[in-house]
């Protein structure tokens, strides 16, 4: 795991955790996912998040990549291009 030199930018192979700001965020899986809007299988990954004692568990599709999404009084967006099954994975991570 390594931080970019922001300090909120977390880079993490599939299966590492890292923290920035007081997330703890975990990637903990990704391939092709099938979703409930009857379209073909996409790339999506798995993260778990964790703050202040409180955890998430997010599978998000690849569509919504690079989207600020909210969760435990964060938000964080995927850097990385869409792609069906990454092995490393850059997530930006913001204080609300």
């Amino acid at each position: 795991m390594s931080n970019d030199s922001s300090a909120n930018v977390l880079q993490l192979q599939r299966g590492e955790s890292g923290t920035a700001l007081g997330l703890k965020v975990t990637f903990t899986g990704a391939g092709p996912m099938t979703y409930s809007d009857g379209g073909p299988p996409a790339g999506g990954m798995t993260l778990e998040l964790e703050s202040s004692g409180q955890h998430q568990t997010v599978m998000l599709p690849e569509r919504r990549w690079g989207e600020s999404i909210e969760a435990l009084g964060y938000t964080y967006r995927v850097l990385n291009a869409p792609e069906p099954d990454p092995k490393t994975l850059r997530i930006e991570v913001r204080k609300i």
